[in-house]
């Protein structure tokens, strides 16, 4: 397990390349399972510290919002679920 701190550090700086990557994904990747994964792990990165997240809130909210607009019924409903855990609260 020592190398879980380190782990979660990339991730903390890198957490725009992240919430950028992932909303690309929910929006654009081509198979319908791949935009749910993307939009169950963007929700996930929630677990990651707020002050990491908190400039790129914008850019997953404008993601969260396209992918609202899937045409498939299970990537809407990932993308409301994904979407109320970024809400403010």
């Amino acid at each position: 397990m020592e190398g879980c701190g380190a782990g979660r550090a990339l991730l903390e700086e890198q957490a725009g390349a992240l919430v950028g990557a992932l909303g690309r994904l929910a929006i654009a990747a081509p198979a319908a399972a791949t935009r749910v994964a993307a939009l169950d792990v963007l929700a996930a990165a929630l677990a990651l510290p707020w002050a990491a997240l908190h400039p790129h809130r914008d850019a997953a909210q404008a993601a969260l919002a396209a992918a609202a607009d899937d045409r498939k019924r299970a990537v809407r409903a990932a993308a409301v679920r994904c979407r109320r855990a970024w809400a403010p609260s």
